[in-house]
């Protein structure tokens, strides 16, 4: 993350229907350049229905330039029924994605 207070991110209680979107910078200060793709893999029923969580971009590796290159991930949920309190967490992995677990 660009700002570690950007770890989390909190979109507070949402109504059923209400979407919000949030942008998370992903820096990458190492000596070498850095090619991933971010998923999305929820356990929670509610936020595992088609529409309700989306990541952009999804589907596509993200390159980031050594040294400070910098990509936006858009996140953004619109709930279709109510969802308790949840945390999700972005974890690289070794195999050069990165996850969004419970």
């Amino acid at each position: 993350m660009a700002d570690a207070r950007q770890k989390s991110v909190k979109f507070g209680a949402l109504r059923i229907g209400q979407t919000m979107k949030k942008i998370v910078p992903i820096v990458n200060n190492s000596a070498a350049p850095l090619t991933f793709n971010v998923t999305l893999n929820p356990v929670t029923s509610a936020l595992q229905e088609p529409g309700v969580v989306r990541l952009l971009p999804s589907e596509q590796p993200i390159t980031l330039q050594a040294k400070g290159g910098m990509a936006k991930v858009e996140v953004m949920l619109a709930p279709k029924s109510r969802i308790s309190q949840f945390s999700e967490e972005v974890i690289p992995t070794y195999a050069g994605f990165v996850s969004l677990q419970d």
